[in-house]
């Protein structure tokens, strides 16, 4: 179990989140501004028994109650020989499910012929070839309450709420950014996040900006100061996800990144503390997570949490001479506070 920085005594009633997202020539890294919140501190006190495997029991019951997943039962033959509408193989469906394709002879719709069942895919994630800790992760539904999530996040999963929350988005796999500016995103994003006791959101996939994130994690993270970089990527598009499939969970699942042979799929990234693999019961279709995603993060801004640093984002605007955010007027500070801990 990851641990956590002790929550502040201290009450600030202030809440916001910012969205970092990558220019259209992938040259640059620019903010999208999500409204501000403005809530007192609310923290959750836990008690966990001291023996792994309690929790690990504990933890088990409560997903297998709260969390479900979603697969296709009605088979009908897609473009591909022995591929379902939903892109999954014939033979990844129930005996059922192929009957009730022959049977009926219904037009396949994912409204009607997907439908949740408890998730089989949840549990710690050890990547290949690394000796950091597991990564935790859970297979969600895409139609999970985001307060579910939140619950998981805070009480299961054992995290302090965050003070601040950057959510970083775009997953373009040939982004570049220039060497000296990638280095003062890396160390100003981790210094303003462990002295803010922010939460980081991404695609969770190791590509593009996702990737530049994760090597910020490893490269500028000291000591037990873990940096909570939570991945939300669609389950359907994970490559070697049969790893991480076990009814009764896996403590842990051993993952390859095999990005080499991941073809149209992505691997996670190893760098990643935390995954929530959104599942819509399709297979290969990106962008399954964005809905979902977008619901978690208002429900986090809208809880009564506290803050260190106050970045209000109310206009975008490059400025080469900044080098890394300009966020407009009323966050000059936040520049100086990302650049002063860069250098």
């Amino acid at each position: 179990m990851r641990q956590q920085k002790p929550a502040s005594s201290v009450a600030v009633p202030v809440r916001q989140l910012i969205r970092v997202q990558p220019r259209a020539d992938m040259d640059e890294i620019e903010p999208q501004p999500i409204e501000s919140h403005l809530n007192p501190v609310t923290r959750v006190s836990k008690n966990f028994p001291s023996s792994p495997s309690f929790q690990r029991n504990d933890l088990t019951s409560w997903i297998k109650d709260h969390i479900r997943k979603k697969e296709c039962v009605y088979f009908v033959k897609g473009a591909g020989e022995g591929v379902c509408k939903c892109g999954y193989l014939k033979e990844l469906h129930a005996e059922e499910a192929i009957k009730a394709g022959k049977r009926t002879g219904e037009t396949w719709k994912i409204e009607e012929h997907v439908q949740e069942f408890p998730t089989d895919a949840f549990g710690e994630i050890r990547f290949g070839g690394s000796s950091q800790k597991p990564s935790k992760y859970v297979r969600v539904s895409a139609d999970t309450n985001p307060e579910v999530l939140f619950q998981l996040l805070t009480e299961q999963w054992n995290l302090t709420p965050p003070n601040l929350l950057i959510s970083v988005t775009g997953g373009a796999k040939n982004f570049y950014l220039r060497s000296s500016l990638k280095n003062m995103f890396h160390r100003g994003l981790i210094k303003v996040t462990q002295t803010t006791g922010a939460w980081i959101i991404t695609g969770g996939t190791h590509a593009g900006v996702m990737k530049h994130v994760g090597q910020a994690v490893k490269n500028y993270s000291v000591g037990n100061d873990e940096v909570v970089t939570i991945g939300v990527a669609t389950w359907g598009i994970v490559h070697n996800r049969e790893a991480l499939v076990r009814s009764k969970g896996c403590f842990p699942a051993h993952y390859t990144m095999d990005v080499a042979n991941q073809g149209r799929l992505s691997c996670l990234d190893n760098n990643h503390t935390h995954f929530l693999l959104v599942d819509d019961g399709t297979h290969g279709s990106y962008g399954v997570e964005i809905e979902l995603r977008s619901r978690l993060e208002k429900c986090i801004s809208s809880k009564r949490l506290g803050v260190k640093d106050l970045v209000h984002l109310d206009r975008q605007q490059h400025d080469s001479s900044c080098g890394v955010f300009d966020f407009g007027w009323r966050t000059r500070y936040f520049k100086y506070h990302l650049q002063r801990h860069a250098e």
